[in-house]
């Protein structure tokens, strides 16, 4: 199992790409009427480290869960599961 540090620095990178890749894919969908399969394709792969490494903070962290924080991210993560 990965410390606690780690954990949050692979957390926040993961948390990178996933606003990265979702703001494209909505660009891809509204705005540029553009095909969005691979914008799709790496949205749907990036939520399964995403919410992995939320459960994995909240393990080792159990204070994180009652957080606003964990709640906004949570929200940000919905799309993900709608995809699902």
């Amino acid at each position: 199992m990965k410390s606690l540090s780690q954990v949050k620095v692979t957390l926040w990178g993961v948390r990178l790409v996933y606003v990265m890749v979702l703001v494209w894919v909505i660009a891809d969908l509204w705005r540029l009427n553009s095909d969005p399969r691979i914008s799709g394709t790496l949205f749907f792969l990036i939520g399964f480290p995403a919410v992995y490494l939320e459960n994995q903070r909240e393990k080792l962290e159990p204070a994180y869960g009652e957080t606003l924080g964990c709640t906004l991210w949570r929200f940000l993560l919905f799309p993900w599961f709608l995809v699902m």
